[in-house]
């Protein structure tokens, strides 16, 4: 799955921690939604600011 999506497993896995294992079996009645990255989103570039969720975690 991974693959397809141009990805490696341990990326979607980063993106994903809740998964537990290499495969997801999806039993009756469930669904699940994963992050897929972007290429872009695989990268840090110091010219780029990080988004922070809660601007109070960031110190001065």
């Amino acid at each position: 799955f991974a693959k397809q999506h141009g990805v490696t497993y341990a990326q979607l896995k980063d993106f994903n921690s809740w998964l537990r294992d290499t495969s997801l079996t999806v039993r009756g009645g469930k669904s699940y939604t994963l992050k897929i990255p972007t290429k872009e989103s695989l990268y840090y570039s110091k010219d780029k600011p990080v988004k922070v969720h809660n601007k109070n975690w960031i110190t001065p």
